[in-house]
């Protein structure tokens, strides 16, 4: 996929649409997009946690411990806790439907978080989302 073609996907990506051309520019160089087959796991629980993966087509699931605890749609990241933590994969994500996913390493994703403000803050948000989800989740068991 050319290069253009990357940044434009990465414009329609809610988590993203606050970045300028120049990041999302940015951003692109360091994103290597690849397919994923339904059915497909494409990040195991209890694995070594390498890198994030954004959708940019198609659905997965997200299970713990064999139960499932959320659905992703495009525009959704996974794999940004083991990364930002250092710790193993807390999660199994599956392809419900074929993927496209934009593939960022460690190194690559912690660059793009030091140098651009507006996907540091969606990452941010998206965490704290997360946290209270789980929190309510587990107040209502």
């Amino acid at each position: 996929m050319a290069h253009d073609e990357k940044v434009e996907l990465l414009s329609r990506v809610g988590p993203l649409q606050g970045c300028s051309a120049a990041q999302l520019r940015t951003i692109a160089r360091h994103a290597e997009l690849t397919g994923i087959l339904a059915g497909t796991v494409a990040i195991d629980e209890g694995a070594e946690a390498r890198e994030v993966f954004l959708i940019v087509r198609g659905e997965a699931d997200v299970s713990r411990g064999g139960r499932a605890v959320a659905s992703l749609r495009p525009g959704d990241y996974f794999g940004e806790v083991g990364v930002l933590s250092s710790q193993r994969r807390d999660a199994r994500v599956t392809a419900r439907t074929n993927l496209e996913v934009l593939i960022f390493g460690r190194r690559e994703f912690l660059a793009l978080l030091a140098t651009i403000p507006a996907l540091n803050r969606s990452v941010l948000g998206t965490l704290a989302s997360r946290l209270h989800h789980s929190q309510v989740a587990q107040l209502a068991v």
